[in-house]
């Protein structure tokens, strides 16, 4: 079984696979975004780090912070 991520996800980004594009949550280190414990990009190409020739590429123009909001207070 592999190990979850316990990093908290920053980022989501549009990641480009053989069956197409999906919107993924990553967090970033120095030169990497890293989508989970086995699976990290290339800040700079988007492509995957240790598969070069994999078909998975990020889209790096599609990056969007994760902005969390603080809970509404109801106030009685």
């Amino acid at each position: 079984m592999a190990k979850k991520s316990t990093k908290t996800k920053t980022h989501m980004i549009t990641l480009v696979t053989e069956k197409g594009r999906k919107r993924v949550k990553v967090h970033e280190t120095a030169t990497s975004w890293v989508v989970g414990v086995n699976e990290g990009y290339c800040k700079q190409t988007g492509r995957r780090n240790a598969c070069p020739t994999s078909y998975r590429r990020l889209l790096i123009d599609t990056v969007t912070e994760i902005v969390v909001l603080e809970p509404l207070r109801v106030c009685a």
